[in-house]
């Protein structure tokens, strides 16, 4: 008969080392909070950690560094709204973290990071489209305060603030990766 097998401590700890502290960074840096600085770091655990480990461990990761993140807007939004939005977003968030886990392990490191910017991007905006709220739970809103960069929405929109917060954690990622 087969035993289950304990969980290695030694893979469970990276994991949650990687979604713990992006949780935490992608928290104090959205909703109420504007440690605008924070966003541009939120991603970057996540992102080496996917690197470096399987795919499921990743998306695992990812899904739940973001719900950890979106724990901040619970007070304010309806109960089944925010679980809907939440679950929507995290699974989004792995699947443009998985897309950047395989095309770096298949040798593409230069295309990765601007197609995970790009898979994200685009979630946010057709989320925009199709929600009630619209742009509402945009990253770029979290840049505010950051003067130099919010000059950029007036070239491409909030579209191309939330592409370069993607983008910078994952390059940094990719070039860790193949230093």
């Amino acid at each position: 008969m087969p035993t289950l097998q304990p969980i290695k401590t030694n893979l469970l700890k990276p994991l949650l080392l990687a979604s713990g502290l992006s949780g935490v960074l992608f928290y104090f840096s959205t909703g109420f909070y504007d440690n605008w600085l924070l966003t541009w770091l939120a991603s970057l655990p996540v992102c080496f950690y996917a690197l470096q480990s399987r795919a499921g461990g990743a998306a695992l990761a990812a899904f739940t560094a973001y719900v950890l993140g979106a724990m901040n807007q619970f007070g304010y939004l309806p109960p089944l709204l925010f679980v809907g939005t939440t679950m929507l977003s995290a699974a989004a968030f792995s699947t443009s973290i998985l897309l950047l886990r395989s095309l770096t392990l298949a040798n593409r490191q230069i295309f990765a990071p601007f197609a995970f910017a790009a898979s994200w991007t685009s979630f946010e905006f057709v989320r925009s489209l199709i929600s009630s709220f619209g742009t509402f739970d945009s990253l770029a809103y979290t840049q505010v305060y950051n003067l130099p960069i919010i000059q950029l929405a007036s070239l491409s929109g909030i579209w191309g603030i939330t592409f370069l917060l993607m983008l910078i954690p994952a390059c940094l990622a990719v070039v860790w990766r193949y230093r």
